[in-house]
């Protein structure tokens, strides 16, 4: 029995370490081809304005202004088309290192035809693309989820999520005439109706999201209107989100917190 457990240690041990050296040659890989880290530091305050969060994360790029490494926990892989081929991801669980691997696949168009993610060297989702004549994205498919797309005059007009071959979300889009996409109405649950608005500033970013109930259920105090508010700087950088709710018997949106972004090349 002792010599099963010892066995059974030194397994484990053996394949802790070895992510453990993976780990470190990531690290490696990042410090080796780095140009430059952006530091991203994201605070979340209340109605009040008072802190509630603050979280810091980084990127970093190599020469190509490629992002090579998301906080020290995703590591991106390209090939000489500037495509991501390989993607690695890192979980820590108490002494245990796990790794996810995304593998991505193109076909002789460019076009992204499939992704096999890998948890621990062992297959764990396959993602299929599919594609239509004219290059559109017309399907993704994970296991027993499916997306749809459908396209009507060169723009998305429709897309339409299924699981276990039943619809769980149907979405419809309008655009204006620069091409922006305006409003956007969803149903989910089958009955559960949405629409959400969409304004952009001169530059086509968008400044402004509301989101509306149409079908609207339960507690009558409840928020049913959320309306989202971006502020950029010279840079068109994203610095701050406003968030505003209502509810039926209420005319103007109340005030329900921020989240302001701040960025420090290193």
């Amino acid at each position: 029995m002792l010599k099963w457990i010892l066995l059974s240690f030194f397994i484990i041990s053996f394949i802790s370490c070895k992510e453990d050296i993976e780990e470190l040659q990531l690290l490696k890989y990042s410090a080796e081809n780095k140009k430059y880290k952006i530091e991203i530091i994201e605070r979340e305050f209340n109605e009040s304005d008072s802190l509630n969060l603050k979280n810091r994360h980084f990127k970093i790029f190599n020469s190509q202004n490629q992002v090579i490494n998301e906080n020290n926990t995703k590591f991106l892989f390209y090939n000489d088309q500037n495509e991501i081929i390989e993607t690695k991801s890192l979980y820590h669980r108490g002494w245990k290192t796990n790794i996810l691997i995304n593998k991505y696949s193109y076909g002789e168009e460019g076009n992204l035809i499939l992704i096999t993610t890998s948890f621990n060297n062992n297959i764990d989702t396959i993602q299929i693309y599919k594609y239509n004549s004219l290059n559109q994205l017309i399907e993704k498919k994970q296991g027993d989820l499916k997306v749809q797309y459908k396209y009507n005059k060169n723009k998305l007009f429709e897309i339409v999520e299924f699981k276990d071959e039943e619809i769980s979300k149907h979405s419809k889009f309008t655009y204006d005439a620069k091409g922006n996409r305006i409003i956007e109405d969803w149903t989910f649950n089958n009955n559960q109706k949405m629409r959400t608005y969409f304004t952009y500033n001169s530059k086509s970013k968008l400044v402004n999201k509301r989101d509306s109930s149409i079908t609207t259920f339960g507690i009558t105090n409840e928020y049913v209107e959320f309306l989202s508010r971006y502020y950029y700087d010279i840079n068109d950088s994203l610095i701050a989100k406003k968030n505003f709710g209502r509810v039926l018997n209420e005319k103007e949106f109340k005030y329900r917190g921020k989240t302001s972004y701040e960025y420090n090349k290193l």
